[in-house]
């Protein structure tokens, strides 16, 4: 914690960098995996028309294809631990930012991505929560605005998931080269949708990380204060120790 920050804010920015890196790279990744997809899709549609495609060139699209897909989902992996890493220390640091705690636990802001049907919207209720709860120089942060990034990074994160799940089912079901055709059209369509998801996902990682800077720098709303009679450590200024009882204030 740096010189007078609040008590409980931790920095994150060490991991914001090592997220932006890899949300870099998974962006390269996808235009390649579309440039591959493409090149395969010239493949089958000669395939279809009836031309003698060599046996080499089929054999090196298979292995181009394996290779693409094993990075990207090494890529995907790591990114994603890095991401969900964030949220939870995100919504921790919010928690220390304000005085009245955040509805959704910085456990359960990670948690609801795994739980069905809640996590259509229970993820973007959190990080509602730690972007209002970030925002320098409010009252109240139950009534801080919300940056249409924030929609817009969910609508695209519902979108790109629709599309993936949809891509990876076609491809398990294709038979034949109608079927593989079709199957790589929605593919490339899957990760189009998903690169401006990632920027998205990028723009709300480091906006929400340098408006927590800020204002943990500016407001120390979270600075502690300790009961003299049993050592209670709580954030609002009383009179009456919550926990023991004992006067406070004299």
């Amino acid at each position: 914690m740096q010189s007078g920050q609040v008590r409980g804010y931790e920095s994150m920015s060490s991991l914001v960098k090592v997220v932006t890196v890899l949300m870099a790279i998974y962006v390269l990744m996808t235009i390649v995996s579309i440039g591959s997809s493409l090149l395969q899709l010239s493949v089958l549609n000669q395939l279809k028309a009836g031309v003698d495609v060599p046996e080499e060139i089929l054999q090196m699209n298979d292995l181009r294809e394996f290779v693409i897909a094993i990075t990207f989902m090494g890529v995907f992996i790591a990114l994603a631990i890095c991401f969900l890493r964030w949220v939870y220390r995100a919504n921790r640091n919010a928690q220390a930012l304000v005085r009245s705690p955040l509805t959704i636990s910085p456990g359960w802001s990670v948690g609801w991505y795994f739980v069905p049907i809640m996590n259509l919207f229970k993820p973007y209720q959190a990080v509602k929560e730690i972007w209002q709860a970030s925002t320098p120089a409010v009252a109240d942060w139950r009534k801080a605005p919300v940056s249409p990034i924030v929609g817009f990074w969910w609508t695209f994160w519902i979108l790109d998931n629709i599309a993936s799940q949809a891509s990876v089912r076609l491809s398990f079901r294709a038979d034949d080269v109608s079927e593989l055709i079709t199957s790589t059209g929605v593919d490339i369509g899957s990760s189009a949708i998903g690169i401006p998801s990632a920027v998205l996902a990028l723009l709300l990682v480091r906006n929400l990380h340098n408006m927590q800077e800020q204002k943990s720098v500016e407001e120390p709303v979270g600075v502690a204060h300790s009961c003299p009679s049993c050592g209670e450590e709580f954030t609002e200024v009383t009179a009456v120790c919550p926990v023991c009882g004992a006067r406070c204030l004299t």
